[in-house]
């Protein structure tokens, strides 16, 4: 872009998240080889669909996992969907009606506290910067984490007008608001000490948590998200709100990556943590930590996704007396 950006050069950047992994010469090979799929080629030659590139990925992800590069595999396959273009993490597609529903007028934003936004940087941002604005909330507040790989990607694979769209986001925001310094998931990227939140708005990045993925213990991995839950709740201010949907799955399952052959296309589908006793957990804690659930409706599947799992929806909020 030829004005501000964040990262710099995109894919420099990418390239020096990647050596920074340590992830060993042959996985690091693996995946240079996969992403001169997309590097120096335009947006319309990138046969992004080819399914050749999810069977690649698929080897890479089942290196990782045997290699223990556990949170590194997360950034890496978000990056992929990002590059592939998976139904909801293109970086060109257009804001999720879960923004409106977290930022939109039917619920209050506490005048105190960040507002913190996850991984879905190009998609969902400027629409969140306009609401705020429309709301009178100071933009100062809003604090961007996302792996820096997978924003390098995003930002990489952006048409002209996202370009413009991040522009303008870019012209109203700080560099400093855009935190990236992580080489797993945005869950891992602290807030600044002592910093509460607002609107905490992380849909969809809680599911691939392969970090919390405690081989052969289903309540092992629970205490995880049980302790995530916790922590996140405490920094929380009274009447703010976290928003979570997340996909479940039925049976808890050793941490490989497979392929799934069953949409319109094949993609490599790695196993995910959360099941429907770790939800259970997962709302046992929130209400244990005085909160309301405003939105913890199942719903699903989802036509023309490329999941066929079971969406909770979960969105809480603080009480004043917590």
């Amino acid at each position: 872009m030829e004005k501000k950006n964040v990262l710099g050069d995109a894919k420099t950047c990418l390239v020096d998240s990647l050596v920074s992994m340590n992830l060993g010469l042959d996985i690091e090979g693996e995946i240079r080889g996969y992403l001169q799929a997309f590097w120096g080629k335009k947006l319309e030659d990138s046969n992004v669909k080819d399914p050749a590139l999810q069977e690649k990925m698929h080897g890479i992800l089942q290196m990782m996992f045997d290699g223990g590069h556990k949170a590194e595999a997360e950034a890496i396959y978000n990056t992929h969907r990002v590059l592939t273009e998976y139904r909801g993490y293109g970086a060109n597609e257009k804001a999720s009606e879960d923004v409106e529903a977290c930022f939109g007028d039917k619920f209050e934003i506490p005048e105190q506290g960040a507002i913190v936004v996850d991984t879905f940087v190009t998609r969902n941002l400027p629409a969140i910067v306009k609401i705020c604005e429309r709301r009178g909330i100071d933009l100062k507040r809003i604090k961007v984490r996302c792996p820096k790989i997978v924003l390098a990607a995003q930002l990489m694979r952006m048409d002209d007008a996202k370009k413009t769209e991040m522009e303008e986001v870019f012209a109203k925001l700080d560099e400093s608001q855009f935190l990236t310094d992580s080489n797993g998931s945005p869950h891992d990227i602290n807030l600044p000490e002592g910093e509460q939140i607002a609107v905490h708005f992380t849909p969809r990045t809680l599911p691939y948590r392969f970090e919390w993925h405690v081989d052969g213990n289903e309540m092992d991995t629970a205490r995880l998200y049980m302790d995530w839950v916790r922590g996140e709740v405490a920094r929380v201010v009274p009447g703010g709100r976290v928003f979570m949907n997340i996909t479940t799955v039925p049976d808890f399952e050793k941490l490989e990556s497979r392929m799934d052959t069953s949409g319109k296309r094949p993609l490599v589908k790695p196993v995910q943590q959360i099941t429907d006793k770790v939800v259970k957990a997962i709302m046992t804690t929130l209400r244990g930590l005085g909160v309301e659930v405003l939105d913890g409706e199942k719903f699903g599947p989802i036509e023309g996704y490329d999941h066929k799992k079971v969406v909770q929806g979960l969105h809480v909020r603080k009480n004043n007396n917590s």
